[in-house]
């Protein structure tokens, strides 16, 4: 049984009309319940990645730091889903590459900020401020599909420590690495 702090008995006695002594022994914690979430599909995946690919031939280039990170998104969404990763990660990723191509397909400017993934941990503080400094550098409109890459693969590599601990990500955090060293070694679009 749970134990409960005293003004919670306290409240839950005076919310339902019992006694603390009714409250402290009758209630029952009920678990919480996350919101649910769409199930993800092979369709769902194709789909999207079918709108990007549409934004691509409609003159969008990938080098574009939005419509790369979409895609490094949607490419993400399918290897976990594929590998079976039930953590929440494939419909995180999936909904990221939606709300960037959304936005795209309507003009939208949007920032370049990444979510935090409940199923996801910090990793690699170094090269997060490496991808920062990039961001703002004015190689940015030339190097942004390697730095979006490289953000998608950080926030992989987040899920794999959350999932696995820290050897897991250590892969992920090397091709990070790998994409920033390429961006940095862009003189000239």
């Amino acid at each position: 049984m749970m134990r409960m702090s005293k003004l919670t008995v306290t409240m839950i006695a005076l919310v339902c009309g019992m006694t603390t002594a009714q409250a402290a022994t009758e209630v029952v914690a009920q678990p919480v319940v996350a919101e649910a979430r769409p199930v993800v599909t092979e369709k769902l995946l194709a789909d999207t990645y079918v709108r990007l690919q549409k934004l691509s031939q409609g003159g969008l280039s990938v080098r574009n730091y939005q419509l790369a990170k979409a895609l490094a998104f949607i490419d993400e969404a399918r290897r976990e889903f594929y590998m079976r990763n039930h953590s929440g990660i494939v419909f995180d990723f999936l909904e990221s590459a939606q709300i960037i191509a959304d936005a795209l397909e309507k003009g939208t400017v949007i920032g370049t900020v990444n979510r935090q993934f409940e199923t996801s941990e910090a990793v690699a503080p170094a090269l997060w401020r490496r991808i920062e400094r990039l961001k703002g550098a004015a190689m940015f409109a030339c190097n942004g599909d390697k730095v979006a890459r490289a953000e998608v693969e950080l926030l992989a590599a987040g899920n794999d420590q959350y999932l696995l601990g820290w050897r897991a990500a250590v892969a992920r955090i090397q091709l990070a690495e790998q994409q920033l060293d390429l961006a940095e070694q862009v003189a000239t679009c």
